[in-house]
């Protein structure tokens, strides 16, 4: 079998639990009325012994019955009391089994023996997608059965009426499998796990989207990759992703759900802009389609809105189809020439035309040499609950396309089309990775004589300096408006190189007195230097800019002239 390719069903084909699983008790609190288990139960069978699987459980003491959650997050982080915390506050019995091992573990972790224990994470992250021999060899599938152990565990407690699962990363990739195999799971919620790992760094709307698959990359993709699994899944799914992580292709997130049989309810849903987190709309869904499909709440989660782009008269026209019934607002995203989602500067540049039945059309007038604009729409509904269309991309030629106009703009009172993104990783409520509560982390507030300007606790970032629409000389000059009313020093940093090894940033800082008053501040590119007082001389690689204020600040007519 050494270098056989697998696929989903002959990975998996034959595979059975050891039974019976032996548990163990590791420790019992309770905090606020939920009841915290820590517990050990035994896994697969190894030539060299069995699993010893170590969980973190939670729910609510005073309910008798109530319906499970199965969590698994990144393979670096162990059970975590605050995931635990929040579901099991949400109505459920959760239960975060560990399956990385002693990496990055505090305290108790799953042990494997000594025949697999390549299903120990370590610090090289790349290792865990290399296929050395054949799937059924790789942390991959010693983590899947993990789940599988896991999940049986679960659904056989006397408290759980039936079960879900949520993953959030490697997690999810691992579910996907659970997902395709176990028909008692009732439905499935994805997080920031949108497959096409062997496609990394091949961008979907690039002119290289298509990678040279060896052998290696073969096993992995056919095996492991969810969007090999989405076509036998079995339960209905919700994937939420974010717009700009450096760690998948984005663009591609909706090609998986759509390999999802017509027959199982797939929902989809992107947090604009966001990095590292997902937004507030993102969190309502998760709890709405739990809420459906495990509690049997009467719910209306319509379907993802299609998306059509074409030319026509030096513009590109946009038509959104969304379900109308209970729909509150729909918001087109658009963005130009940016191949690499993670660079990409989201912007609410198109124009609506009008609405008929259900279908709402827009005009977007590119800068005629971006060569390409990209597109997603959202629908938000009364309920609370929404959804993403695809990523479509339209490309153009210079010939076809009516505006010549290069945007300096970064961020005007007057002209606020172009998204910014708060500079801290800051989500509220218990989980550092999920907007639980409703709030705008960018906000416009009204400073001296009545203006308004843009700010952020801890500073904001822009990705609106990657186009040649955008794209500053050498020669350029920073203009802002600043209102500080404490006074204090600002901080402006470009950052160079951005998410690579070669990363640089360069920064200049200046101080600004306090009182009732906008200050007009200047920075030329050649005042940016590194810490080291290397001077910024190009451009060309600058990806992205950050604003900073030690104290409150306000930011307003941020320009390059």
């Amino acid at each position: 079998m050494a270098g056989m390719i697998y696929t989903p069903v002959t990975l998996w084909e034959g595979f059975r639990l050891d039974l019976p699983i032996e548990e163990k008790r590791v420790e019992e609190f309770e905090r606020d009325g939920i009841l915290f288990e820590k517990v050990q139960f035994s896994g697969r069978r190894t030539e060299k012994g069995r699993v010893k699987i170590y969980a973190l459980a939670a729910r609510d003491k005073k309910k008798a019955r109530l319906p499970g959650l199965l969590y698994l997050s990144s393979y670096a982080h162990g059970p975590d009391e605050s995931a635990a915390e929040y579901f099991a506050k949400l109505g459920y019995y959760v239960l975060i089994p560990d399956y990385g091992g002693p990496y990055g573990a505090e305290g108790h972790y799953t042990e494997y023996p000594e025949d697999v224990e390549y299903a120990n994470a370590t610090e090289e992250k790349d290792g865990i997608h290399r296929v050395e021999i054949d799937a059924k060899h790789t942390c991959w599938y010693e983590w899947g059965a993990v789940a599988r152990y896991a999940a049986y565990y679960l659904k056989t407690r006397p408290e759980v009426s039936c079960y879900g699962a949520v993953g959030r990363k490697h997690g999810a990739t691992v579910l996907w499998q659970l997902a395709a195999q176990d028909k008692d799971l009732q439905c499935f919620a994805a997080t920031f796990s949108a497959g096409w790992r062997a496609y990394r760094g091949y961008y979907k709307f690039s002119d290289r989207s298509e990678p040279e698959l060896n052998d290696e990359l073969y096993k992995y993709l056919a095996a492991i990759e969810p969007q090999s699994y989405a076509q036998y899944v079995r339960c209905p799914v919700l994937m939420l992703t974010n717009t700009n992580s450096r760690y998948y292709d984005a663009d591609r997130a909706h090609d998986t759900v759509a390999r999802i049989p017509g027959t199982i309810p797939a929902r989809f849903n992107m947090a604009a802009q966001r990095v590292r987190t997902l937004d507030y709309n993102c969190a309502k869904d998760l709890e709405l389609f739990l809420a459906k499909y495990l509690k049997g709440a009467e719910l209306e989660l319509p379907a993802m809105p299609e998306i059509t782009v074409e030319t026509s008269d030096g513009a590109l026209v946009i038509r959104v189809e969304a379900e109308t019934a209970s729909l509150k607002d729909l918001c087109l995203y658009a963005a130009e020439e940016t191949v690499n989602p993670a660079m990409r500067c989201w912007n609410f540049k198109a124009e609506k035309v009008g609405t008929e039945g259900n279908v709402t059309t827009y005009r977007y007038f590119p800068y005629k040499q971006s060569g390409q604009a990209m597109f997603f729409a959202q629908a938000r509904y009364e309920n609370g609950f929404t959804v993403s269309s695809r990523i479509a991309a339209k490309k153009f030629s210079a010939e076809e396309m009516l505006n010549e106009n290069k945007s300096n703009v970064v961020f005007s009172s007057r002209e606020n089309k172009y998204m910014m993104i708060p500079a801290s990783r800051v989500t509220g409520g218990l989980l550092p990775w999920l907007q639980t509560e409703e709030h705008d982390y960018i906000q416009i507030r009204k400073g001296a004589f009545e203006i308004e300007g843009i700010t952020s606790a801890g500073g904001i970032k822009s990705l609106k300096i990657n186009n040649a629409a955008d794209k500053p000389k050498e020669t350029s000059i920073l203009l802002a408006d600043v209102y500080v009313p404490a006074g204090g020093k600002i901080t402006v940093k470009l950052i160079g190189g951005l998410y690579t090894e070669e990363e640089t940033v360069y920064s200049v800082s200046v101080s600004v007195g306090g009182g009732e008053v906008w200050h007009k501040l200047t920075f030329p590119v050649h005042k940016f230097k590194t810490e080291e007082g290397m001077i910024l001389k190009s451009m060309d690689k600058i990806n992205m800019i950050e604003f900073d204020c030690e104290n409150e600040y306000l930011l307003n007519n941020v320009l390059w002239v």
